[in-house]
């Protein structure tokens, strides 16, 4: 199977307050219905917290990561001990 990836520059900027700890996601889809988890697919990052980066601020780069698709979405789970935490996250494509 031959994988296509898309020319450009693509990141992810996540900021997490609260003192839970985030595992971040994403599943592709070219019909914006059925998404899935390419076989492929690692997580972004699976331990960020508030003190991640600069006051919980880091930029990720998605660049070897996603596969030519047409939609793509963005799975947060709090995954330390169900402390609460809010996300905020921008997806920016060059």
């Amino acid at each position: 199977m031959r994988q296509y990836q898309p020319a450009g520059n693509f990141s992810l900027q996540v900021t997490v307050t609260g003192d839970g700890t985030a595992k971040v996601e994403y599943e592709v889809s070219n019909d914006g219905t059925n998404y899935r988890t390419p076989s492929t697919a690692s997580d972004i990052v699976t331990a960020h917290i508030k003190t991640t980066g600069s006051s919980g601020l880091e930029h990720y780069d998605l660049s070897s990561h996603i596969e030519m698709c047409r939609y793509i979405r963005f799975k947060v789970t709090e995954t330390g001990t169900s402390d609460d935490i809010a996300i905020t996250a921008v997806f920016a494509v060059q």
